[in-house]
């Protein structure tokens, strides 16, 4: 009986350092996939796209509705697409599932809403992306181009990142032209445009605005101003 028992003891501890390596493995795992940022893989255009579950409850397109919900509007370019990040990372016998993040650096040039530090390189996510196992891809809207410019409606999550809300492509190149000349132009496109956006932000919808505004550590203060 002693043998017995103390077979089933070695046996009984035997499973307890097995269950604390692999929970101890998966949660070394689940720190490295939130903590990283991954390079997109080589084959990223293939990838099949998975439907969204993300979603908004007001038409994204209606630019007071999007002003007001945003917390920030500005003019940026994107300088480069840095990779893939995750949230709410669970780990399974080995396998990883979580919540993709595409991960940028933009410059911003002009301020609509709020004020962000302009020309500096600041760090960006967008929901959606390539998923852990590298296979197929989060659909999310069109993803943004590298050296491309656009008009960035951001919010600001309670860790100080800046997730993007929505992006419009803009013709001209912001780094080669200035705002200001392209709104002093009354027969420019791009224009009239960024001149349509600042008049929805004097006239925003804040129907569907967040009860509380973060603030970013990129963010001028007043007295920087």
């Amino acid at each position: 009986m002693r043998k017995l028992f103390l077979a089933f003891v070695a046996v009984f501890l035997l499973v307890c350092v097995i269950f604390v390596f692999f929970g101890v493995r998966d949660n070394l795992i689940a720190r490295k996939y939130t903590q990283t940022v991954f390079p997109l893989p080589e084959n990223y255009a293939e990838l099949p796209i998975l439907p969204s579950q993300a979603g908004y409850l007001f038409n994204p397109d209606d630019k007071y509705l999007m002003t007001g919900y945003s917390d920030l509007v500005l003019l940026a370019t994107v300088t480069g697409i840095t990779g893939t990040t995750y949230e709410k990372v669970e780990v399974e016998f080995g396998a990883v599932t979580g919540t993709p993040y595409t991960c940028y650096r933009f410059i911003g040039h002009y301020n609509i809403k709020g004020r962000l530090k302009t020309e500096t390189e600041i760090p960006l996510k967008q929901y959606g992306g390539v998923l852990p196992d590298q296979k197929a891809r989060a659909g999310f809207s069109p993803m943004l181009e590298a050296d491309r410019s656009y008009v960035l409606y951001l919010r600001v999550g309670p860790d100080d990142t800046l997730f993007l809300n929505q992006a419009i492509a803009l013709a001209a190149d912001l780094r080669e032209v200035r705002a200001e000349d392209l709104l002093a132009d009354p027969d420019d496109p791009t224009g009239q445009y960024i001149a349509a956006c600042i008049e929805a932000y004097r006239h925003e919808d804040t129907t569907y605005a967040p009860v509380k505004r973060n603030s970013s550590s990129y963010e001028e203060s007043e007295a920087g101003a």
